[in-house]
């Protein structure tokens, strides 16, 4: 059966996850891994799944796109560059229909990739 850890108040309820059972003993890291590797798989799993191929196949473009900014900050190389490019292009696109509709996006700071290792 599955062990839910006692986290800080500020981090997020991670009860969600007592059902990947993760063992009593894991260390930090290997919780972080296998609910890490889990939550990934969960969401890949509900974007090949989607019953729009279109959507399935750009859904998948994006979350590869985003999983592979959290490997390079993690140290791994990419898996899928050119979904991390199509991931670029998106984002570039929108922004830049966000600024056409005078929207200002300038005021806003990006909040900095925090990786935590073990």
């Amino acid at each position: 059966m599955g062990h839910i850890r006692e986290l800080p108040d500020d981090t997020m309820d991670w009860k969600f996850f007592y059902s990947f059972n993760v063992p009593k003993d894991a260390t930090d890291a290997q919780w972080r891994k296998i609910i890490g590797n889990r939550g990934w798989q969960i969401i890949h799993g509900a974007i090949d799944n989607y019953p729009c191929s279109l959507c399935r196949e750009s859904g998948s473009k994006l979350m590869h796109g985003l999983h592979d900014i959290v490997n390079v900050h993690t140290g791994k190389p990419p898996r899928y560059p050119e979904d991390l490019l199509f991931l670029k292009h998106g984002v570039d696109s929108a922004l830049k229909k966000v600024q056409s509709l005078n929207i200002s996006v300038r005021h806003v700071q990006p909040a900095p990739m925090v990786v935590r290792h073990g």
